[in-house]
């Protein structure tokens, strides 16, 4: 299973296509909705671990640049701080129809 944005995003789109072409009183229509549901739940927490690693890979860097004693980064740490209050409000997940 591929990790791009762009597929999960196109293949949400595509399924969301089907719930809303297919007949509500269909068989079925009740277990299109849940697999849309459960692939919106598997890209946010896909999305919510991509942040995490990129956190993670940016704080290393700045202590890395702290250790080597090339003085303090404070561009560095501004954009740290600033990343870190975006993580904290959350964002409101888009809603499907």
């Amino acid at each position: 299973m591929t990790h791009d944005p762009l597929t999960h995003c196109l293949l949400c789109i595509c399924v969301q296509n089907i719930v809303n072409n297919h007949d509500e009183n269909e068989a079925g229509h009740a277990v299109i909705v849940t697999a849309l549901e459960r692939m919106l739940d598997v890209v946010e927490h896909i999305n919510e671990l991509q942040r995490q690693h990129e956190r993670l890979v940016r704080t290393h860097e700045l202590r890395g640049s702290l250790a080597s004693g090339g003085g303090v980064d404070i561009i560095g740490f501004g954009e740290l701080i600033l990343e870190a209050s975006r993580s904290l409000i959350p964002l409101r997940r888009c809603d499907h129809q």
